[in-house]
């Protein structure tokens, strides 16, 4: 077994870990469906929180081919993964669907938790990328541009309980994601 594979099983306890939490806490909610008042905002940064599982484990099948693994590049990307089970930790309620919950309220109260995970993944994952990763795992830098303005956008909606602030800019970040994934993640193979 390579430390890319032994790496990798850690990787994906953590990445299958989050897509539970997600997968429970949307279902729990969707069950609780007369309690609970949605959220346009809140439902698309669940859909982010998907897109964040999926980009990671696609972009670890893209550097599988690296034959030697700095362990700072290892830890990076073990703290990459951490914020993405964080950000969904934090992003779903606790005990989702057991009373009444108006979504948008719940957004605006708990974004800075979420998106303070969401923030420092960006940051993590633009310094692995351009600063860590192997010359050999470089993707184009093109790739790494929706880092930047997500976090911009991030940050204002951290800063802010806005409610057009919450409804713009997952539909932003959302945008940005999918266009990546147009570029970068049309064939995985």
């Amino acid at each position: 077994m390579t430390i890319f594979e032994y790496f990798m099983v850690l990787l994906s306890v953590m990445l299958s870990l989050a897509l539970a939490q997600l997968v429970t806490g949307a279902g729990e909610l969707i069950r609780a469906r007369g309690l609970v008042r949605w959220s346009f905002g809140y439902a698309l940064w669940l859909v982010i929180g998907f897109l964040l599982v999926l980009d990671w484990r696609t972009s670890l099948w893209l550097v599988r081919g690296v034959g030697q693994w700095r362990l700072v590049t290892l830890v990076f990307m073990l703290l990459q993964a951490s914020t993405i089970y964080l950000y969904v930790l934090w992003l779903v309620p606790k005990g989702a669907g057991d009373s009444e919950i108006d979504l948008r309220d719940y957004l605006v109260t708990n974004r800075r938790l979420f998106l303070t995970a969401f923030g420092i993944y960006c940051v993590l994952g633009w310094i692995t990328n351009v600063m860590i990763l192997p010359p050999e795992a470089m993707m184009d830098l093109a790739n790494y541009a929706t880092l930047g303005p997500a976090l911009a956008l991030t940050v204002l909606a951290w800063v802010t309980s806005n409610r057009w602030v919450h409804r713009l800019v997952p539909v932003a970040v959302l945008g940005m994601m999918i266009a990546y994934f147009a570029l970068y993640f049309q064939t995985i193979g």
